[in-house]
């Protein structure tokens, strides 16, 4: 992992303890977190996304270790473009 790969990383730990605040108390039911996201448009058509990926990878790994079972993951990437960048919607399902 590259130095920017750290960067990103360590974003995402930060942006965990602010999404932290809004995650459910563990009762054994099922609740949901929305995460909204920016992506850069790809140009070749085919990479791998890797500041989403290790974004939303470290967050649930974060709630992982916090006790918290990822029960799903839904995606929302409609076409909503700002100045080259691409506005992403993740849903976490968790218990």
């Amino acid at each position: 992992m590259g130095l920017f790969d750290k960067n990103i990383e360590k974003s995402a730990n930060n942006n965990y303890e602010e999404i932290k605040k809004y995650l459910k108390p563990k009762d054994d039911k099922k609740h949901i977190i929305m995460i909204n996201t920016m992506s850069k448009s790809v140009t070749n058509g085919w990479e791998c996304e890797n500041k989403y990926t290790l974004q939303i990878d470290t967050i649930m790994e974060n709630m992982q270790n916090d006790g918290y079972e990822i029960i799903d993951i839904k995606i929302d990437s409609t076409n909503q473009s700002v100045a080259n960048m691409f506005l992403i919607r993740t849903l976490i399902i968790y218990k």
